[in-house]
């Protein structure tokens, strides 16, 4: 829309120039035919006065192509001398006011007559070497075939000028309407986006640079959201068969309980097998929310830098007895100070040891190292010697409730979100979390902390 408005303003500027320079030469032509027959008809009225009619009659005849006419009057206004075919409506009204005989050229009169014709006009005082009276000189000039050059070409120019700007007009709705294919070709695909229809892509091929930017970064948002949905769908499943199993576990032993009269033994059991289920969905709540809030953007974070080998012997403390009980021990290595929020910390930290002593067998070690990298940032280890994870399952294991072996039951203490609760610990602490496992050789999971965390 720019281009055209200016496309347009540079025509009409076009447009303007040319006329205005057309009607300036035209008007410097007539100009200067009319001084030069004033300076003539001077030189001969000053000279010869009494011949003066003839001499008039003679310019008037040379100059058939360009119709002018002269008027000489005296000091008394009497008119000595006229053209032949002077019109009558032409009278000394329609003259300027004459200038001095001292003078070559003065102002001039543009005056339509009554008729339509267009006269260009001056007056003019003369001296005369016969007597020592001035006599009055009036030129008229015929302009009506420029007024008329003037008027067609103006019509031209209005017609040329409308041309051109209804081309323009019609080449820059042709140029938006083409232009916006690719806009329309993304509205259309927005429009055709639901839930059940994520796989809509715009794919710009032979696109402009820019708008083929946008469809790609608008295909790749339709992919994060595909992927995103599609995670949020089996989270759903999962969060529904997870929390099935011990609603279906505790409606089956309350009804059996009620079956019959039971003592107070047996309903103190099924009470206590009941509460096991309980602490078992409460735990799962609990892990679900810190998910939740965890992925909140308004999630902030106390940070704090601490020895992050000290910060591993007081997580450890609180499993030694477990531990001691199964025939596991626990080893120290390296040195480095960690920059993070110390409950999240210990948090991942807890998860990580919690499943390093629920798959690692009596007489196994468990090993917790940390190290200070060149750049400064801190990385903890948590190494066991555990029965180890086979590589199908390596890319899923951070996945919510994603079970290596899905028809071992769950233990008590295990709700299936402790590996992602880690995950998102390190989203959150701008870091990263990898594992290394092969079967039968253990597994070694792999904390690594920036010293700038990403806030």
């Amino acid at each position: 829309m720019l281009g055209t408005v200016a496309a347009g303003a540079l025509l009409i500027a076009v447009v303007s120039i040319s006329y205005w320079r057309l009607t300036h030469y035209i008007k410097q032509d007539s100009l200067l035919f009319l001084a030069d027959e004033l300076r003539e008809l001077r030189a001969e009225v000053r000279k010869r006065p009494p011949h003066a009619q003839e001499k008039i009659h003679e310019e008037s005849a040379a100059h058939w192509f360009s119709p002018y006419y002269v008027r000489l009057l005296n000091e008394d206004g009497d008119l000595i001398a006229t053209s032949p075919n002077t019109p009558n409506i032409l009278h000394s009204a329609h003259f300027p006011e004459p200038i001095a005989a001292s003078e070559v050229f003065g102002p001039t009169w543009r005056y339509r007559m009554p008729d339509g014709r267009w006269f260009l006009t001056i007056a003019a005082w003369t001296e005369t070497t016969v007597t020592d009276r001035q006599w009055l000189l009036q030129v008229a000039l015929d302009i009506t075939d420029d007024e008329e050059v003037l008027r067609h070409y103006r019509r031209i120019l209005i017609v040329v000028s409308l041309l051109g700007l209804s081309l323009f007009l019609g080449v820059a709705a042709g140029i938006v309407h083409y232009s916006m294919r690719p806009l329309r070709t993304i509205t259309q695909t927005a429009q055709r986006v639901t839930v059940q229809r994520l796989d809509e892509r715009i794919s710009p091929s032979g696109w402009p640079k820019e708008l083929a930017s946008l469809a790609s970064a608008f295909d790749s948002m339709l992919n994060r959201l595909e992927v995103t949905v599609a995670r949020l769908q089996q989270f759903s499943a999962d969060l529904a068969h997870e929390l099935r199993t011990p609603i279906q576990n505790l409606m089956w032993d309350t009804e059996v309980t009620l079956a019959h009269t039971r003592t107070e033994a047996e309903y103190q059991e099924g009470l206590t097998n009941n509460l096991e289920e309980l602490k078992h969905l409460a735990a799962m709540v609990d892990d679900l929310l810190f998910l939740a809030r965890a992925e909140s953007p308004q999630q902030k974070l106390s940070w704090q830098a601490f020895d992050a080998v000290e910060a591993l012997q007081e997580a450890w403390d609180f499993f030694d007895a477990m531990a001691e009980a199964q025939g596991i021990s626990v080893t120290y290595q390296g040195k480095g100070v960690v920059r993070a929020e110390p409950q999240l910390f210990r948090r991942a930290l807890t998860n990580l040891l919690s499943n390093a002593l629920r798959h690692t067998p009596s007489g196994g070690t468990i090993t917790l190292a940390a190290e200070s990298e060149s750049e400064g940032n801190c990385v903890i280890r948590v190494s066991d010697t555990g029965c180890g994870i086979a590589p199908a399952h390596l890319p899923k294991i951070f996945d919510r409730f994603y079970q290596v072996k899905p028809d071992r039951p769950r233990s008590p203490e295990g709700t299936g979100l402790g590996l992602a609760i880690v995950r998102s610990i390190m989203d959150l602490h701008g870091g990263a979390v990898e594992v290394h496992s092969a079967p039968s050789q253990g597994a070694t999971f792999t904390l690594y902390f920036p010293t700038q965390p990403t806030l």
